[in-house]
């Protein structure tokens, strides 16, 4: 019997085992959903809960989102921000919002809402999934969640913004790249589907399947019964079927407005985005956006410095682990976090190479994924080395990193949900 060729399960799990998983996560990755609506309810106390939960939440890049899901994009009358605002945001959010209204029967601006935050939930679960297969400790789970549900600008995850149907599409798609049978091919490629129709950079990421097929080929021991045509050719078919997603808004534009390239243009228009290729190796990049911190206790322009700073040292943080624990014995599982690094490694390039010139605009949000992929790959990695056993000190480092996030994700949610810019 010919086994799914990319199949690399983090660990053997029973059947009973994989379904009280399963259980487990949906439950507690509600109740971090509802933990993180609450806290946004709790942080607009001038209004009853409901205008809390649908004012607070729907604010600057929403009203796109409910344009495109009302009206879909707009025919061109001029080449100006307003008309071409629009297609800055691939339709993915706004089309799931509109099903969801239409299944419902809820008004579009509760829609976007509800979308959201289903997606949000849906994102906890295959994150809490995740981190449950690569055999992470009670502790190691609980610092891994704070790490992303304290995020300065996690409110983006119940808000009405597609972060968290890109979250939920890239970490599912993560999930069944790694399910062992040809049945799994399905629901991987169609979260990866929902990754590039979401958020151009998704398209990135479709390089995930081949990596684990070329890593399992090369570094661990490859599948019985598995040629190289069938790893390759199935991991190629999967992140085809993924493109797909962009593709088709690619075509779109194309073919109703003569222009597949509409995405771009409106981003120079709208925000004046230029990229810049060369920023990750211009300091001046880093210190325009931090150097915006002034007598606001916290300004969103040099947030976005912070951001792009604390993804940076994370990631130092982890290759240096990944070294020391390397020399004490061999790793296996590093094939695995290889492919996370990677896709790491794309979120986070290709917002700060774009948005060099324009003082990383927006990047807090944009690093979300990005913290979330480096979270899991170290818990990976402190699952399977013992890290946690031997560096008690690192414990008092994120408590300390968690603290100050916190104190900055309030900041931010209250300004973001009394209306003010923040990403």
């Amino acid at each position: 019997m010919i086994r799914f060729p990319f199949q690399s399960r983090i660990r053997s799990i029973s059947r009973s085992e994989s379904a009280r998983s399963i259980a487990s996560s949906l439950i507690v990755g509600l109740f971090i959903t509802l933990g993180q609506i609450a806290l946004v309810v709790v942080v607009i106390n001038e209004q009853s809960m409901a205008e809390s939960w649908s004012d607070g939440l729907v604010q600057w890049d929403s009203r796109w989102y409910h344009q495109i899901a009302e009206r879909g994009y707009v025919k061109l009358e001029k080449m100006d921000e307003e008309s071409l605002g629009s297609f800055r945001f691939p339709p993915g959010f706004p089309l799931l919002s509109r099903f969801i209204s239409k299944l419902t029967g809820l008004n579009l601006h509760v829609s976007l809402i509800v979308t959201a935050q289903l997606c949000c939930w849906g994102f906890w679960i295959y994150f809490l999934l995740l981190l449950r297969e690569a055999r992470a400790s009670c502790n190691v789970q609980v610092f891994a969640v704070g790490l992303i549900a304290l995020h300065p600008v996690s409110f983006f995850l119940i808000a009405a913004y597609s972060e968290s149907l890109f979250l939920f599409s890239l970490f599912g798609f993560i999930y069944w790249v790694e399910r062992p049978g040809p049945s799994a091919l399905i629901p991987a490629a169609i979260h990866g589907f929902l990754m590039t129709a979401t958020r151009f950079v998704g398209i990135t990421l479709i390089v995930y399947p081949l990596i684990r097929a070329l890593v399992r080929r090369n570094w661990g021991r490859n599948q019985a019964g598995s040629s190289a045509a069938v790893s390759y050719g199935s991991a190629l078919l999967v992140g085809m079927f993924s493109a797909a997603g962009l593709a088709s808004y690619l075509a779109y534009c194309q073919w109703e407005f003569g222009n597949w390239n509409l995405f771009s243009i409106s981003h120079r228009v709208s925000c004046g985005i230029d990229p810049y290729p060369l920023a990750l190796l211009d300091p001046r990049v880093f210190y325009d956006a931090v150097s915006t911190w002034n007598e606001v206790l916290l300004d969103p322009v040099a947030l976005n410095a912070l951001c792009a700073g604390y993804c940076f040292l994370l990631s130092i943080g982890l290759v240096l682990a990944e070294i020391a624990a390397g020399k004490k014995a061999r790793l296996p599982g590093l094939g695995w976090r290889i492919g996370i690094y990677v896709c790491a490694m794309f979120l986070f390039a290709l917002p700060y190479t774009s948005h060099g010139r324009v003082q990383l605009l927006s990047f807090s949000r944009f690093s979300l994924p990005v913290i979330a992929l480096l979270t899991l790959a170290g818990a990976h990695l402190a699952a399977e080395s013992g890290i946690e056993k031997r560096w008690r000190w690192l414990a008092w480092i994120l408590g300390t990193l968690l603290l100050l996030s916190a104190v900055a994700n309030g900041l931010m949610t209250t300004r973001f949900t009394s209306g003010a810019w923040v990403a």
